[in-house]
Protein backbone atom coordinates (compact mmCIF):
# COMPACT_ATOMS: atom_id res chain seq x y z
CA UNK A 1 0.00 0.00 0.00
CA UNK A 2 1.30 3.42 -0.95
CA UNK A 3 -0.71 6.38 0.24
CA UNK A 4 -1.05 9.45 -1.94
CA UNK A 5 0.16 8.55 -5.43
CA UNK A 6 -0.46 6.22 -8.37
CA UNK A 7 3.25 6.19 -9.28
CA UNK A 8 4.36 3.90 -6.39
CA UNK A 9 1.54 1.45 -7.17
CA UNK A 10 2.33 1.26 -10.88
CA UNK A 11 6.03 0.71 -10.18
CA UNK A 12 5.24 -1.91 -7.52
CA UNK A 13 3.35 -3.88 -10.17
CA UNK A 14 6.60 -4.11 -12.11
CA UNK A 15 8.36 -5.57 -9.05
CA UNK A 16 5.65 -8.08 -8.08
CA UNK A 17 7.19 -11.07 -9.83
CA UNK A 18 10.60 -10.37 -8.27
CA UNK A 19 8.99 -10.10 -4.82
CA UNK A 20 7.10 -13.37 -5.30
CA UNK A 21 10.25 -15.24 -6.28
CA UNK A 22 12.68 -13.63 -3.81
CA UNK A 23 13.96 -15.50 -0.80
CA UNK A 24 14.34 -13.71 2.54
CA UNK A 25 17.94 -12.75 1.81
CA UNK A 26 17.01 -11.03 -1.46
CA UNK A 27 13.77 -9.42 -0.33
CA UNK A 28 15.16 -6.32 1.37
CA UNK A 29 17.39 -5.56 -1.61
CA UNK A 30 14.45 -5.76 -4.04
CA UNK A 31 12.21 -3.60 -1.82
CA UNK A 32 14.99 -1.02 -1.60
CA UNK A 33 15.31 -1.04 -5.40
CA UNK A 34 11.57 -0.49 -5.69
CA UNK A 35 11.61 2.36 -3.16
CA UNK A 36 14.49 4.07 -4.94
CA UNK A 37 12.72 3.87 -8.31
CA UNK A 38 9.39 5.11 -6.92
CA UNK A 39 11.12 7.89 -5.00
CA UNK A 40 13.03 9.09 -8.07
CA UNK A 41 9.94 9.12 -10.27
CA UNK A 42 7.90 11.08 -7.72
CA UNK A 43 10.73 13.59 -7.34
CA UNK A 44 10.96 13.95 -11.13
CA UNK A 45 7.20 14.44 -11.44
CA UNK A 46 7.18 17.04 -8.68
CA UNK A 47 10.00 18.94 -10.40
CA UNK A 48 8.22 18.85 -13.76
CA UNK A 49 4.98 20.13 -12.22
CA UNK A 50 6.75 22.68 -10.00
CA UNK A 51 5.31 21.14 -6.82
CA UNK A 52 6.87 22.38 -3.60
CA UNK A 53 5.83 19.37 -1.50
CA UNK A 54 5.07 15.95 -2.90
CA UNK A 55 5.31 12.43 -1.56
CA UNK A 56 3.76 9.13 -0.52
CA UNK A 57 3.95 6.87 2.49
CA UNK A 58 4.57 3.15 2.08
CA UNK A 59 3.48 0.05 4.01
CA UNK A 60 4.39 -3.27 2.43
CA UNK A 61 3.82 -6.86 3.59
CA UNK A 62 5.38 -9.82 1.74
CA UNK A 63 4.05 -13.22 2.83
CA UNK A 64 5.80 -16.50 1.96
CA UNK A 65 4.65 -19.76 3.57
CA UNK A 66 3.10 -17.97 6.53
CA UNK A 67 6.17 -15.79 7.18
CA UNK A 68 5.60 -12.04 6.91
CA UNK A 69 8.27 -9.54 5.97
CA UNK A 70 7.11 -6.00 6.74
CA UNK A 71 8.46 -2.68 5.44
CA UNK A 72 7.37 0.93 5.81
CA UNK A 73 8.20 4.56 5.13
CA UNK A 74 6.28 7.41 6.77
CA UNK A 75 3.26 6.98 9.00
CA UNK A 76 1.21 4.32 7.24
CA UNK A 77 1.13 1.36 9.61
CA UNK A 78 1.02 -2.42 9.81
CA UNK A 79 -0.72 -4.07 12.75
CA UNK A 80 -1.14 -7.68 13.85
CA UNK A 81 -4.36 -8.71 15.60
CA UNK A 82 -4.63 -11.99 17.49
CA UNK A 83 -6.54 -13.15 20.57
CA UNK A 84 -8.16 -9.73 21.09
CA UNK A 85 -4.75 -8.01 21.11
CA UNK A 86 -3.87 -5.34 18.52
CA UNK A 87 -0.12 -4.84 18.12
CA UNK A 88 1.48 -2.14 16.00
CA UNK A 89 4.40 -3.68 14.11
CA UNK A 90 5.76 -0.65 12.28
CA UNK A 91 7.14 2.57 13.69
CA UNK A 92 5.97 5.96 12.48
CA UNK A 93 8.67 7.97 10.77
CA UNK A 94 7.57 11.37 12.01
CA UNK A 95 9.07 14.18 14.06
CA UNK A 96 6.76 13.35 16.97
CA UNK A 97 7.75 9.67 16.94
CA UNK A 98 11.43 10.63 16.82
CA UNK A 99 11.00 12.92 19.84
CA UNK A 100 9.14 10.14 21.67
CA UNK A 101 12.08 7.76 21.15
CA UNK A 102 14.48 10.46 22.36
CA UNK A 103 12.43 10.99 25.53
CA UNK A 104 11.46 14.55 24.61
CA UNK A 105 7.76 13.68 24.28
CA UNK A 106 5.56 11.41 26.33
CA UNK A 107 3.34 9.01 24.40
CA UNK A 108 0.37 11.31 24.98
CA UNK A 109 2.31 14.33 23.74
CA UNK A 110 3.44 12.47 20.65
CA UNK A 111 -0.12 11.43 19.85
CA UNK A 112 -1.51 14.96 20.11
CA UNK A 113 1.41 17.00 18.74
CA UNK A 114 1.06 18.66 15.32
CA UNK A 115 4.45 17.05 14.60
CA UNK A 116 2.79 13.63 14.42
CA UNK A 117 1.99 14.52 10.79
CA UNK A 118 5.47 15.78 9.91
CA UNK A 119 7.19 12.91 8.10
CA UNK A 120 10.92 12.35 8.42
CA UNK A 121 11.04 9.84 5.56
CA UNK A 122 8.73 9.03 2.65
CA UNK A 123 8.65 8.25 -1.05
CA UNK A 124 9.30 11.51 -2.84
CA UNK A 125 11.82 12.94 -0.38
CA UNK A 126 14.70 14.52 -2.27
CA UNK A 127 17.33 11.94 -1.34
CA UNK A 128 18.14 10.58 -4.79
CA UNK A 129 21.90 11.02 -4.32
CA UNK A 130 22.05 8.92 -1.15
CA UNK A 131 19.06 6.65 -1.81
CA UNK A 132 16.04 5.80 0.30
CA UNK A 133 15.46 2.56 2.22
CA UNK A 134 12.22 1.48 3.92
CA UNK A 135 12.49 0.14 7.45
CA UNK A 136 12.46 -3.67 7.51
CA UNK A 137 11.03 -5.31 10.61
CA UNK A 138 11.87 -8.76 11.93
CA UNK A 139 10.07 -11.49 10.03
CA UNK A 140 6.97 -12.81 11.76
CA UNK A 141 5.98 -16.48 11.70
CA UNK A 142 2.21 -16.29 11.83
CA UNK A 143 -0.38 -19.05 11.94
CA UNK A 144 -3.62 -17.30 12.87
CA UNK A 145 -4.80 -13.74 13.28
CA UNK A 146 -5.19 -10.73 11.03
CA UNK A 147 -2.74 -8.32 9.44
CA UNK A 148 -3.92 -4.74 9.02
CA UNK A 149 -2.21 -2.34 6.60
CA UNK A 150 -3.55 1.19 6.84
CA UNK A 151 -2.92 4.88 6.35
CA UNK A 152 -3.14 7.48 9.10
CA UNK A 153 -6.56 8.39 7.75
CA UNK A 154 -7.74 5.36 9.73
CA UNK A 155 -5.51 5.53 12.80
CA UNK A 156 -6.00 9.26 13.37
CA UNK A 157 -9.77 8.76 13.41
CA UNK A 158 -10.08 5.43 15.27
CA UNK A 159 -8.64 4.35 18.60
CA UNK A 160 -6.94 0.98 19.03
CA UNK A 161 -9.95 -0.13 21.05
CA UNK A 162 -12.35 0.77 18.24
CA UNK A 163 -10.20 -1.06 15.69
CA UNK A 164 -9.98 -4.12 17.97
CA UNK A 165 -13.74 -4.18 18.52
CA UNK A 166 -14.37 -4.33 14.77
CA UNK A 167 -11.71 -6.99 14.20
CA UNK A 168 -13.20 -9.16 16.95
CA UNK A 169 -16.49 -9.51 15.04
CA UNK A 170 -17.52 -12.04 12.42
CA UNK A 171 -17.38 -10.04 9.20
CA UNK A 172 -16.97 -10.54 5.48
CA UNK A 173 -15.34 -7.13 5.03
CA UNK A 174 -13.32 -5.81 7.96
CA UNK A 175 -11.65 -3.13 5.83
CA UNK A 176 -15.02 -1.64 4.83
CA UNK A 177 -16.21 -1.59 8.45
CA UNK A 178 -12.98 0.09 9.60
CA UNK A 179 -13.27 2.70 6.85
CA UNK A 180 -16.90 3.44 7.73
CA UNK A 181 -15.93 3.85 11.40
CA UNK A 182 -13.20 6.33 10.47
CA UNK A 183 -15.66 8.28 8.31
CA UNK A 184 -18.22 8.30 11.13
CA UNK A 185 -15.57 9.65 13.50
CA UNK A 186 -14.76 12.56 11.22
CA UNK A 187 -12.93 11.24 8.16
CA UNK A 188 -10.50 14.15 8.03
CA UNK A 189 -7.92 12.42 5.81
CA UNK A 190 -7.73 9.85 3.03
CA UNK A 191 -8.51 6.39 4.41
CA UNK A 192 -6.72 3.34 3.06
CA UNK A 193 -7.11 -0.04 4.74
CA UNK A 194 -6.29 -3.66 3.87
CA UNK A 195 -7.07 -6.56 6.21
CA UNK A 196 -5.42 -9.94 5.49
CA UNK A 197 -6.55 -13.20 7.10
CA UNK A 198 -6.40 -16.90 6.27
CA UNK A 199 -3.01 -16.33 4.66
CA UNK A 200 -1.29 -19.60 5.62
Amino acid sequence: MAGGYFIPISILAQFCEKLHQADSDQLTKIVNQYAKEANNQICSMAKERHCKYSGSTLALVCIHDGVCNIFNLGDSRVYYYQDAVLKQITEDQTVAAMKLKMGIYTEQQAQTSHERNQLTDFLGSDTRKIGIEPLHYDSLSLNVGKIIICSDGLTSMCTNQEISEILSKNSNNFAEELMQKALKNGGKDNITCIVIENYV
